[in-house]
């Protein structure tokens, strides 16, 4: 009877350890990230789309309907769940972003020259690809 009940804890401890080493583990951004900063697109209509994001080091995603607003219309925070450089010197972020009843996964891709960075999001998975003529494809770039 001890060895099952040994056996039967074991297999919880082991179970349970599998389900840790699944769950997503966060990148660790360093100060200077290539996300980091305000993005804008004045071509997008206000009310329909945002205007202005800023991304800030510390987790916190801020979207403005108008660029010229003060106030965010909506703030998030966000982790970086991963991180990397394709051939053509590209920057590929995947991102979590959540707010209250509200998680979206994002895929980020920031030009070689970091001047312009795209995005598409889904509520239940990471994006495997950026797809410019799907929703919501979105596109913003850095203001100086």
């Amino acid at each position: 009877m001890k060895s099952l009940l040994a056996l039967a804890f074991i297999v919880t401890i082991v179970a349970f350890s599998g389900n840790a080493v699944a769950e997503e583990k966060a990148y660790v951004p360093k100060q200077n990230e290539e996300l980091f900063g305000t993005w804008v697109n004045l071509d997008y209509p206000p009310g329909e789309r945002h205007q202005k994001i800023v991304v800030h080091p510390d987790g916190r995603y801020e979207r403005f309907s108008q660029q010229w607003f003060k106030e965010p219309t909506s703030k998030f925070s966000y982790k970086i769940t991963d991180k990397w450089t394709d051939s053509e010197g590209n920057i590929w972020y995947k991102v979590r972003e959540s707010g209250l009843n509200y998680e979206q996964y994002k895929l980020h891709r920031i030009s070689n020259s970091g001047k312009t960075m795209e995005f598409v999001r889904d509520g239940t998975n990471y994006p495997t690809e950026i797809d410019q003529d799907k929703y919501p494809y979105r596109v913003y770039n850095r203001q100086e």
